[in-house]
């Protein structure tokens, strides 16, 4: 069984490249959204047994996100719908270059107020997105239920999705990510994460700096362009990219990781895993939208056979 804790939201995109949100425009969305919904609805897509926690607000923007988890096969028994308090939202605007800019709003919205009760009495994979670490009322539980995960005789794995907008104490929530990296068994960073945890490292060195950890065994490099790379103390796998048509890279990570965890719980070896999440991340960019590429098994595999 996988699990994960964290910000539930809607997006809304900008479809004017380079307005920067800073200037009227047109949106497109709402999109069901937030990194740990996006994982676990991955996950669940390709078979895995899942559970998310988390809150919305009693409005149609937090019934469109339960609904989408729900009928994608993800448990939503704890979810909470929130009087009185509306959904979280977030923006995202993208520039020429392919980079893009967010502004989240969560303070003081049903996204911070997620609560723990009935957690599972057999051991899971506990799934954290860095980015939820940097969100005050969530990082508490999150760590909690690290403990619980472990005592209990889980998992963790990790993606440091390390993300400026949530990140207000950085120096605080940097601390905080690495001692959550040191207990995870899988951690799945991308190039930019490793140049933010260890800017005096290569690549190469961030790597093996994260194999140091008593309890990690497998680095899962996400390297955008240059495909993937699965690295233990043992071996390391490649994975080349694909080439398509980029139309929106908001939450291919997130589906990268869903796919890859997910796989692994339901028994499948890791270089297959590997090569499906790479297909599915790929495939995931070609549709705007968090979840809308969101592929089950059957479509990572027809993409891989016309690809």
């Amino acid at each position: 069984m996988v699990i994960t804790l964290g910000e539930l939201i809607v997006e809304f995109a900008s479809n004017e490249i380079d307005c920067g949100l800073k200037k009227i425009t047109t949106f497109s969305g709402p999109y069901p959204s937030g990194a740990p919904a996006i994982f676990i609805d991955q996950a669940s897509k390709v078979g895995a047994k899942t559970k998310i926690y988390g809150s919305v607000g009693n409005d149609m923007f937090g019934e469109s996100l339960v609904n989408r988890l729900r009928n994608d096969g993800v448990d939503t028994t704890e979810i909470q719908k929130l009087e009185g308090i509306s959904t979280g939202t977030a923006h995202v605007s993208y520039f020429s270059d392919r980079s893009r800019v967010f502004i989240f709003h969560i303070e003081g919205s049903a996204a911070d107020q997620v609560t723990l009760s009935s957690l599972p009495k057999e051991p899971f994979i506990l799934h954290i997105s860095g980015a939820s670490l940097g969100i005050d009322s969530v990082r508490k539980n999150l760590l909690d239920l690290c403990s619980y995960t472990i005592r209990n005789g889980g998992k963790i794995c990790c993606d440091p999705n390390i993300r400026k907008e949530l990140s207000i104490a950085r120096k605080e929530i940097k601390k905080i990510l690495i001692k959550v990296l040191e207990q995870s068994e899988i951690i799945m960073p991308s190039m930019e994460d490793l140049e933010l945890l260890y800017p005096n490292l290569t690549t190469e060195q961030s790597c093996y700096a994260l194999l140091n950890n008593e309890k990690t065994n497998m680095i899962v490099l996400k390297m955008g362009e240059r495909g993937v790379k699965l690295i233990t103390k043992n071996e390391e796998i490649k994975s080349p990219s694909y080439v398509v048509n980029e139309i929106d890279p908001t939450g291919a990570g997130d589906c990268f990781c869903g796919t890859f965890v997910g796989m692994m719980d339901i028994g499948y070896d890791t270089q297959t895993a590997l090569e499906y999440a790479n297909a599915a991340g790929a495939l995931h960019v070609t549709n705007q939208g968090g979840m809308e590429n969101n592929p089950t098994i059957k479509e990572i595999e027809q993409f891989i056979k016309n690809n």
